[in-house]
């Protein structure tokens, strides 16, 4: 009997998942990861809305109805990060290089 590797089973998931992650799309859901995490597909991102969140937790439900078992959902507000990240929230009005140098230190 063959082992399953991680890379296994995060294909086996994202498979499994893959009707959700496609409408989280549809939703304007804007996926930042989706990897293996303590053996759960790890699901990170913004959305608009609570609706969007209770319309992805539906999608979910209806292909398990127990998936959080298998699935970690994180979909905050957009530009809303845990403040123990310590990341930049990032205005969509700057680019990417002016954040990166806002490193909140003065010269």
């Amino acid at each position: 009997m063959a082992t399953t590797t991680r890379e296994d089973r995060l294909e086996a998931l994202r498979r499994k998942y893959e009707p959700a992650l496609r409408d989280m799309d549809k939703d304007d859901v804007n996926l930042v990861q989706v990897l293996l995490k303590n053996d759960k597909l790890y699901i990170s991102g913004a959305t608009h809305s609570k609706e969007a969140l209770d319309r992805v937790q539906r999608q979910l439900s209806q292909i398990d109805s127990n998936w959080t078992r298998e699935v970690d959902l994180d979909l905050r507000s957009p530009g809303v990060l845990p403040s123990h990240t310590g990341q930049t929230v990032v205005n969509h009005g700057i680019d990417f290089e002016q954040a990166a140098d806002d490193t909140g230190e003065s010269s």
